[in-house]
């Protein structure tokens, strides 16, 4: 979590938003616990139904997806990824047309 956050606040503005969707194996009560003890500044949508996870076939966790301005996957990464590594960095870099990196805040 500690990574995406970095990636939402050195990236927000340049077009990156970050979205978690928690499923519905996790009771809904833990969720503004959950928000407000890693201060997660991006928004969180329960996922109460497993709709969402059908929709785009979780079958890790976590999965992250990458999804285009126009609205299409880019890329599609399973299990847990340092987003904020130089090599994330770079991708971000380049899935934002980019060529030069983000300096954290």
């Amino acid at each position: 979590m500690p990574s995406l956050k970095t990636v939402h606040e050195a990236y927000g503005d340049k077009g990156l938003a970050v979205l978690l969707v928690i499923q519905n194996k996790s009771p809904k009560d833990t969720i503004a616990p959950f928000v407000k003890e890693f201060s997660i500044p991006f928004p969180v949508i329960y996922d109460g139904t497993g709709e969402v996870s059908k929709q785009y076939r979780i079958r890790a966790h976590p999965t992250t997806y990458v999804i285009g301005r126009d609205g299409r996957e880019i890329a599609l990464a399973l299990g847990k990824r340092d987003w904020d590594s130089e090599a994330g960095k770079r991708a971000i870099d380049l899935l934002l047309g980019s060529s030069r990196p983000a300096e954290k805040p």
